[in-house]
């Protein structure tokens, strides 16, 4: 569990990601403030039931959350600035549960 943390990456590169999950299982991260890295969580390659929820990310380089193959909960979250096009994207995930986060950028689902 990750929780109630602040960071600010001022990243070298756009790719550096403030949390970055690989093939891992029972993953929290709640209730953070989280700005200016590139995507703030990246779920990654089998990793599941890794939940999301209650985070504050802004202003990030990429995207504010990144789940490829992976399964989880991403809810309640608020998220403004990031620089792609969708704030969301999951990509090879039908598991993946988006609900009740507040962002002004379509869901990407791949």
């Amino acid at each position: 569990t990750v929780q109630d943390c602040v960071v600010d990456v001022q990243p070298q590169a756009p790719y550096e990601h403030s949390v970055y999950i690989l093939n891992s299982h029972r993953i929290t991260i709640s209730g953070n403030q989280i700005a200016s890295c590139g995507d703030a969580v990246f779920a990654h390659s089998g990793s599941t039931e890794v939940d999301v929820v209650g985070n504050t990310i802004r202003d990030c380089k990429r995207r504010a959350v990144y789940f490829v193959k992976a399964s989880g909960v991403i809810r309640g979250n608020c998220m403004s600035g990031n620089q792609f096009p969708s704030d969301i994207s999951c990509q090879q995930c039908p598991e993946v549960v988006v609900e009740e986060n507040e962002t002004t950028k379509p869901i990407e689902r791949r």
